[in-house]
């Protein structure tokens, strides 16, 4: 009949902060790595937000007695469920 429709899909997205204290200092990833949460020891932890991730930001910081730790920030683009 002449009518123009338009229908946006999107995907949700999920927001992540996780600080590490790694065993040992390594480079801070560049921003835009895709990043995995997992792992089969802290299931408490990990819960629903295992999965990838995209590095929005973040930080590395040293203590003066050699401490490192790592804040990222973290994205997470879930799949819309069209069928629901």
């Amino acid at each position: 009949a002449g009518d123009c429709v338009t229908k946006v899909y999107s995907n949700a997205k999920a927001d992540l902060s996780v600080e590490v204290v790694p065993a040992a200092r390594a480079i801070f990833p560049a921003i835009g790595t895709v990043i995995t949460i997992g792992g089969t020891g802290k299931t408490d932890m990990i819960g629903a937000h295992s999965g990838k991730y995209i590095l929005t930001g973040g930080s590395q910081e040293s203590t003066v007695d050699g401490e490192t730790r790592y804040s990222f920030e973290l994205e997470q683009y879930i799949a819309t469920n069209l069928g629901a």
